[in-house]
């Protein structure tokens, strides 16, 4: 994987990265004609980006990503590689079921976040909180594993 991956530290901490990420200016350029997110047929798809789209992204992340779907989605891995996890006596590795990630897509009016937050349930009502009170909006909860400790 693409930069440097260090662990996360708190969910807290992540929260207020993806806040400083959603406030940092993501959209586009409405000077930039590079771009072609409008299309003749009324379809609203993503602009093609480059690395220093995502500039913002990366240093209030702390961490680089990778592109997809023809540089139209910048996705950045986030695992919490600081959890010490075991469910049914098993201890659980943190890239079966503790691995999250960040996606950005730039259109040319805005840009759309995707994620999948590893959080403990002691940190949850703060990471949704704060999201919240930002206007990030999760759309479900779930857990992966069954009789873990840390709850996750």
């Amino acid at each position: 994987m693409a930069g440097f991956h260090r662990p996360l530290r708190s969910a807290t901490l992540l929260a207020a990265a993806l806040l400083a990420v959603a406030l940092a200016g993501c959209g586009s350029n409405s000077n930039d004609t590079s771009h072609t997110g409008a299309h003749g047929d009324g379809t609203h798809r993503p602009v093609t980006t480059s690395d220093a789209d995502w500039t913002s992204v990366t240093d209030a992340l702390g961490r680089t990503g990778k592109f997809g779907d023809n540089n139209t989605v910048y996705r950045i891995p986030l695992v919490r590689s600081d959890l010490q996890v075991v469910t049914v006596g098993v201890p659980i590795k943190p890239g079966l079921s503790l691995g999250g990630y960040v996606a950005f897509a730039k259109y040319d009016d805005a840009t759309m976040v995707m994620d999948d937050l590893v959080v403990t349930e002691a940190e949850l009502p703060k990471v949704t909180d704060a999201l919240q009170s930002h206007g990030i909006e999760q759309t479900a909860l779930h857990k992966h594993l069954l009789e873990q400790s840390p709850q996750v």
